[in-house]
């Protein structure tokens, strides 16, 4: 009877040890379960944050050719404002040149008819 006592003592024992194996193994798949979860949640947040990325780069490009081409027509519009400057400036030389030329002209008339009258005086005395 000891005999059985202690082989049924021994299956006792056997059986909880493999009840709490039995416990420990459902206790880790339940982890790796776990592990996997978070696994595959952290491949999506990945590739979220991949696509993300992407967008930002193609953003930023966008931005980047955006401020080449404000460049441009920035450089365009000081092009054109210094050659519209240049042309008033010329404009403004040509029109004082044009009255410096038309006063030089009215001086010379009058000095002319001055001269005219000048002569006629002497004539009209040399003749009296």
């Amino acid at each position: 009877m000891f005999f059985f006592f202690r082989t049924e003592n021994d299956l006792e024992t056997k059986q909880k040890e493999i009840e709490i194996h039995q416990n420990e193994l459902a206790r880790l798949r339940q982890q790796l379960s776990q592990i996997e979860l978070n696994h595959l949640d952290l491949q999506n947040h990945f590739e979220q944050l991949k696509q993300t990325n992407q967008q930002l780069e193609k953003h930023s490009e966008e931005k980047d050719q955006s401020k080449r081409n404000l460049d441009l027509l920035v450089d365009q519009h000081r092009q054109q404002f210094d050659d519209e400057k240049q042309l008033r400036i010329s404009t403004s030389i040509d029109s004082k040149f044009v009255f410096f030329l038309f006063s030089l002209s009215k001086i010379l008339k009058i000095n002319w008819k001055f001269f005219e009258l000048k002569i006629r005086k002497q004539k009209s005395i040399s003749n009296n």
